[in-house]
């Protein structure tokens, strides 16, 4: 079978091996729903033997049911690199695990706790803050859709975060909301001086902290090694700083529409199409021959 072909702006026609997309913002809608045109691509690319691969921020056990059901997509990448599963028919093996040391996290959160700010643990599959917190959320100045999706996934915790956090085997990332900019200025601060360290901004009012050694990239690289893929015959879809990792591994680049202009700047192309609107599916049904 002649494998599918990329028409690039040049002119050149590239084979393409994978497809790896974050989900919030790219592959799903704003109100965090899979458009009809994206599930059925997923299927065109799997019948003409292109892999198509989430790679997300989320725990695995927030991947939508479309992926975890599926018969086509078989892998997925999660927690900004922290986790590679593996997936059949909604049985689910770990194939990477990575994190951040716990020491590190307990004494970066005691730096920051007294501050007004939301603090996520992610790990055994399950994104973790303090009750006390969490109920406080609807004061941050997050978008309805990403509040929404916090409210349903985050687990209260009725201890203080530190003697939880001596529970965990494993810590996976950090999600931190701040309400106040100066607040936001200090913790990216203090984030630069642990090496151990890495972040990036979401959500206006948001971080994403994470190993410095391990981002959506790290991931798309391990991965693609494992699974024999050649990272140059990959397309990656994205709409945020998190995405910029793995936008310089793969072979073409593509930043939604609605994406951050930070993450535009650092893509091959920009969508004409905003999530909203099956982003995903419009720009590889144009751009794929």
């Amino acid at each position: 079978m002649q494998p599918p072909l990329f028409l690039s702006q040049e002119g050149i026609f590239m084979e393409i091996e994978a497809v790896f997309c974050d989900m919030d913002g790219t592959f799903l809608t704003s109100r965090k729903t899979i458009p009809a045109e994206n599930k059925l691509v997923v299927g065109r690319l799997a019948e003409k033997g292109i892999a198509f691969i989430p790679c997300t921020g989320r725990m695995y056990t927030g991947l939508p049911d479309f992926f975890l059901n599926s018969h086509t997509v078989g892998c997925a990448i999660c927690s900004m690199g922290a986790t590679v599963i593996e997936f059949e028919e909604g049985r689910i093996r770990s194939i990477f695990e990575g994190g951040i040391s716990k020491e590190i996290v307990k004494n970066f959160y005691s730096c920051i706790c007294k501050l007004d700010i939301e603090f996520d643990v992610f790990a055994h599959g399950r994104s973790y803050a303090e009750r006390r917190r969490l109920e406080r959320i609807g004061l941050f100045s997050i978008n309805p859709g990403m509040m929404g999706f916090i409210k349903r996934q985050r687990v209260p915790i009725d201890i203080d975060m530190i003697t939880f956090m001596d529970g965990l085997d494993r810590i996976e990332r950090l999600n931190i909301y701040y309400r106040s900019v100066k607040d936001g200025k200090s913790i990216c601060a203090l984030i630069d001086t642990i090496p151990e360290l890495s972040y990036t901004r979401h959500d206006g009012c948001g971080l994403e902290v994470t190993s410095a050694e391990l981002s959506k990239g790290t991931a798309l690289t391990w991965l693609c090694k494992k699974k024999g893929i050649d990272p140059r015959r990959t397309i990656a879809f994205g709409d945020g700083e998190n995405d910029i990792a793995m936008f310089g591994v793969a072979g073409i680049s593509v930043a939604m529409k609605n994406a951050e202009d930070l993450c535009k700047r650092n893509a091959d192309y920009v969508s004409e199409w905003y999530c909203d609107h099956a982003g995903v599916a419009r720009f590889l049904s144009e751009k794929m021959v």
